[in-house]
């Protein structure tokens, strides 16, 4: 199995550079820290909280049902949302679950994002309905693994199950990363080209259609 998950993100990292679309958030304003560090805390119980809203037959990208999905009816693609910020440093705590579509995909929680559609960098902490995590940058049209074994990796931390919450968290501090999976530390790791920009949840396909995945109790905070 990890040999076809292997095979399969070596297309996909080529195909993507060519292929992701950005959906810009509209202009939301850089909100002070509270005094707990805490930058922003979204339920999506307000559908003007300033996150990305766009919807098409191929992609949407929205507020549903007191959270936030994101749909994909493409293959081979990333889609996201994200709030407007613009930071240097940030933790991100989040809650993702595999709503519907294949399991063969990704999803997770991104930092320093910045550009639109195939100019765009950021730095993409994921996991996968089938149990599989990775941590990439994007940059110049170029993707590159950051975790030790170059693509995907199994992470029995990962509650497979359709439906079920991955609480998701990661750190973005100077060159510095860290992932954790449902309380399980996944790795640290070192970035140094990407220095700043917005936060973003994110999904990807692969070779089928469909994917579903919600996010809910978005945290932001000083790291």
């Amino acid at each position: 199995m990890r040999l076809v998950r292997l095979t399969r993100l070596q297309r996909w990292a080529g195909a993507l550079c060519g292929a992701v679309l950005t959906l810009a958030a509209c202009g939301a304003p850089q909100p002070a820290p509270a005094p707990d560090g805490v930058i922003l805390r979204d339920e999506f119980g307000d559908v003007e909280s300033g996150w990305t809203r766009a919807i098409s037959q191929e992609q949407s990208v929205d507020y549903a049902d007191s959270a936030y999905q994101i749909t994909i009816e493409q293959t081979q693609v990333d889609v996201w949302g994200q709030p407007g910020l613009d930071l240097n440093d940030a933790r991100i705590d989040a809650e993702a679950a595999w709503i519907a579509g294949p399991q063969d995909n990704a999803f997770g929680i991104a930092c320093r994002l910045t550009g639109e559609r195939d100019d765009a960098s950021y730095i993409f902490f994921m996991i996968s309905g089938d149990g599989y995590y990775a941590v990439v940058r994007q940059h110049n049209k170029e993707r590159v693994f950051l975790n030790p074994a170059g693509g995907f990796e199994p992470l029995a931390a990962i509650d497979q199950n359709p439906g079920a919450v991955n609480r998701l968290s990661a750190v973005c501090q100077g060159e510095s990363l860290t992932f954790t999976v449902n309380g399980e530390p996944v790795g640290a790791f070192t970035e140094s080209e990407l220095t700043h920009g917005d936060v973003a949840v994110m999904a990807s396909t692969f070779n089928e259609p469909g994917v579903q995945i919600r996010f809910d109790n978005v945290i932001v905070r000083q790291p």
